[in-house]
């Protein structure tokens, strides 16, 4: 029986990885460029995609990866300055059979690996905002009806 629990535990464990990743210093982004050829520029390579069992990670700051593996808000985190400032595009593999589910996991143990990632989770009270209906109701309106029959604007010039 023991044999079987660590052989259960081991495959779990290999399940939380990805099976490889490349870690690369993302090149800044190019502003004159983007100015100069309005929606030429694709950006499709920003942030978190999923195409099967690969993942790309791209320009992405260790903050927001950080935010990604333990799936945690801006507010929710501190973090100094200089996790910012550097951006990263990562490609890596997930194993066989693994799912999108398992993908903060995985990245936290990357991150572990790579970066030599300390975190340390903790809850805080703190101010919040509500926003609520008054006790003798609200006074908003229903908006009138969309009209879909009115003429669309004309384009603009050059388009």
């Amino acid at each position: 029986m023991r044999s079987l629990l660590l052989l259960l535990s081991a495959s779990l464990a290999f399940a939380q990885q990805f099976e490889v990743a490349s870690i690369k210093q993302a090149e800044p982004l190019n502003l004159q460029a983007l100015a100069a050829n309005r929606g030429a520029i694709n950006l499709g390579n920003i942030g978190m995609k999923v195409n099967g069992n690969q993942v790309n990670f791209g320009y992405m700051s260790l903050r927001d990866l950080v935010m990604a593996a333990y799936e945690v808000k801006p507010t929710q985190m501190k973090a100094p300055e200089w996790m910012v400032q550097q951006r990263y595009d990562i490609q890596a593999l997930m194993p066989e059979g693994a799912d999108q589910k398992q993908i903060p996991a995985m990245l936290q143990a990357l991150l572990k690996d790579r970066f030599k990632l300390v975190a340390h989770k903790d809850s805080k009270e703190q101010d919040v905002m509500a926003l609520e209906v008054a006790k003798v109701g609200h006074k908003m309106k229903e908006a009138p009806p969309l009209d879909l029959s009115a003429t669309p604007p004309p384009p603009a010039p050059g388009t």
